[in-house]
C-alpha cells in the first residue's frame, strides 16, 4: 500500500494488519487510502484449491473472483470478477521468481472459512481459482471505488488436500479477528483429537509466514511505470 514521490523512484509501504473477513478488510484498505495510499495489495496467507500447489508457494492474483453482489456492477459477471494491475503484478513476478515456486492465475475470496477439501475440490472445479481467502475481494472493491491500483499476494499454508481442524473454524466462527481467548482455548482442550492436525497447520502458517517475510524484503510496493524506469 505505498505511497511517496513518483519522481524519485521510491515508495513509502502503509501497512494495515486488519484482521480476518472482508468487512475488516475493507476499513483498513479504506483507512491506508485516507492516509495518502496510493495502490492497494492484499497481502497474507492463504489456502490452495489447486491440488499442484505445496505449502509455501506464491500465488500473484492475475483477477479476484467473488460472488459479492454490487449494486454497481451491470451484471452477474462484472460483479465477480476484480481485475488486479497488470503493470505491479508483472513486476512482483520479477522480483518474487527468484524466491521459488510462483504461480499467476485467478484467486477466490470466500465470505465463509473453506475448511475442507471437498470444499476445496468443488471451488477448484467450479471456478478453476488457483488459491481462496477471505479478504481480497473486500480490497479490490475499495480499490475501484477509489480508482486505484489493486493487486493480491498470497503464500499457500493449507494445501488443497488438508482439511482444518473442526475446533478453528468454530473458533472462527465467532467472529473474532483471530483464533484467541479463553472460548478458543477451551475448546481446544475439549478437542485433543485435533491437536496433531492443528499442530501441523500451525507448522505451515509459519512456513508460509517466512515465505511472505522474504517477498516483503524482495519489494511489493507499486510504482508507476515512469518512476521504474519502464515504458508507459
Amino acid at each position: 500500500m505505498p505511497e511517496g514521490d513518483p519522481h524519485d523512484g521510491r515508495a513509502e509501504l502503509l501497512v494495515r494488519i486488519s484482521g480476518i473477513g472482508g468487512e475488516r478488510a475493507a476499513r483498513a484498505a479504506r483507512q491506508l487510502l485516507d492516509a495518502g495510499a496510493e495502490a492497494l495489495l492484499c497481502f497474507g496467507v492463504g489456502g490452495a484449491l489447486d491440488p499442484a500447489l505445496h505449502c509455501g508457494d506464491i500465488v500473484l492474483a492475475t483477477e479476484v473472483l467473488s460472488s459479492h453482489e454490487d449494486a454497481a456492477a451491470k451484471d452477474t459477471r462484472a460483479r465477480a470478477r476484480l481485475q488486479t494491475a497488470a503493470d505491479w503484478r508483472q513486476d512482483l513476478a520479477d522480483r518474487l521468481g527468484p524466491l521459488g515456486r510462483l504461480h499467476i492465475g485467478a484467486v477466490m475470496t470466500s465470505e465463509q472459512l473453506v475448511d475442507s477439501a471437498l470444499r476445496k475440490q468443488q471451488l477448484f472445479a467450479h471456478s478453476g481459482a488457483l488459491a481462496v481467502d477471505m479478504e481480497s475481494a473486500a480490497v479490490g472493491r475499495v480499490a475501484r471505488e477509489r480508482a486505484v491500483p489493486f493487486m493480491a499476494l498470497r503464500v499457500i499454508a493449507d494445501t488443497a488436500q488438508d482439511s482444518l481442524p473442526p475446533v478453528l473454524p468454530a473458533a472462527l466462527g465467532t467472529g473474532a479477528a483471530f483464533p484467541r481467548g479463553v472460548r478458543f482455548w477451551w475448546s481446544l482442550l475439549l478437542a485433543p483429537s485435533g491437536w496433531p492436525a492443528l499442530a501441523r497447520l500451525g507448522r505451515r502458517y509459519q512456513r508460509a509466514r517466512a515465505v511472505l517475510a522474504q517477498c516483503g524484503r524482495a519489494g511489493v510496493a507499486w510504482q508507476p511505470r515512469a518512476a521504474a524506469g519502464l515504458p508507459s
